[in-house]
């Protein structure tokens, strides 16, 4: 069955009549529909080998077509255009995702476009690497826009990166050699504290700086604001803000009444 979606994908899926911009989008279409077909045929796989099998053409699907997308970008007369097909080939496996992302560092780190990238890297797993480039961006790109959502990715990565400063120490050897030379300072480096102090200054930079840059339905702002919050208190040790209202035979009360005692919060609604 594997054989069928290679023939399907492997193949160029451009005809030489299309613009770049309808290339690229071909081989996005290309993408979407080969992980459609693979991921029903991964859930209807009971073997685990099937399963890697599944898992394995779809690297080498992606990987083709990630080609074929750089291709295009020698092509393209506009710069956006050439961001987006190499932001979209960086979060794809294979050779071509470290062109893309050496590309995109080397030539296009000025480009007005390149903000959608500091989000990508927001979310992949923590490296020297991937902090360097976002510091990168926030350092060379002059454009508001792009500055203020470099800012909010290096605040959302750091967040993550707290999730890995509290492993065990048998996991962080583990990742740490995942990451290669360098990886086991650049954990120890990244305390929960250091991180805290980090984010924190971050999205106060966000709110005076890039307030009211709109980021998707919320502004930068908003969203800093937020997490402002959950780090100024909602952490473990920290004290609960307190909450006034009525109880069901409508005696108004504060959480602050109970400061000492055991105290669950339940939070329910009714619609």
């Amino acid at each position: 069955r594997h054989t069928r979606y290679w023939r399907d994908w492997s193949s160029d899926v451009c005809s030489s009549d299309l613009t770049v911009a309808e290339k690229f989008r071909e081989i996005q279409l290309a993408q979407r529909k080969m992980m459609a077909d693979l991921g029903r045929e991964y859930r209807a796989a009971a073997d685990p080998a099937d399963k890697a099998k599944v898992m394995g053409m779809r690297r080498e699907v992606e990987g083709k077509l990630a080609n074929q997308a750089m291709a295009l970008v020698g092509e393209a007369d506009d710069d956006n255009l050439a961001v987006q097909i190499l932001v979209w080939v960086s979060n794809m496996p294979g050779d071509a995702q470290g062109k893309a992302m050496d590309m995109l560092m080397n030539k296009y780190i000025n480009s007005p476009a390149i903000g959608s990238l500091a989000g990508r890297l927001a979310r992949q797993q923590p490296s020297p690497k991937t902090e360097a480039m976002l510091q990168a961006i926030m350092d060379k790109n002059k454009d508001p826009q792009v500055q203020g959502q470099a800012t909010m990715a290096m605040a959302q990565y750091l967040g993550s990166m707290k999730r890995y400063a509290e492993l065990d120490d048998g996991i962080k050897k583990q990742l740490a050699a995942q990451m290669g030379e360098g990886g086991a300072e650049y954990l120890a480096k990244w305390t929960p504290k250091a991180i805290d102090e980090a984010r924190m200054k971050l999205l106060e930079t966000c709110v005076e700086k890039y307030g009211d840059i709109s980021m998707g339905r919320k502004t930068i702002g908003e969203i800093a604001e937020g997490q402002l919050f959950v780090l100024k208190y909602l952490q473990i040790g920290k004290v609960a803000p307190d909450i006034e209202g009525a109880d069901l035979d409508e005696v108004a009360f504060k959480l602050s009444d109970y400061r000492g005692k055991v105290v669950v919060l339940d939070f329910w609604g009714d619609w």
